[in-house]
């Protein structure tokens, strides 16, 4: 779910009867951060703060098939 950042394994282990009747799972991963973005100033490379909130992306993972799901194709 964290794209490798966080060990998500340990949990789901601790609790698999939570992991297997999940149908879905939500995680606010940088929620509220302020946007970072390569630059150059001065002909050199600065990462700094853009002053702005990160853009928010939603992302939906289906790792089964259709044919267990309700779904429209």
């Amino acid at each position: 779910m964290s794209g490798g950042h966080l060990n998500e394994k340990q949990w789901m282990d601790q609790r698999p009867e939570i992991r297997d009747r999940a149908k879905a799972a939500i995680v606010c991963e940088h929620f509220g951060a302020i946007e970072w973005k390569d630059s150059v100033k001065d002909g050199k490379p600065v990462y700094e703060a853009t002053g702005l909130m990160e853009p928010m992306w939603t992302m939906v993972y289906v790792p089964f098939s259709c044919s267990q799901i309700p779904c429209s194709t």
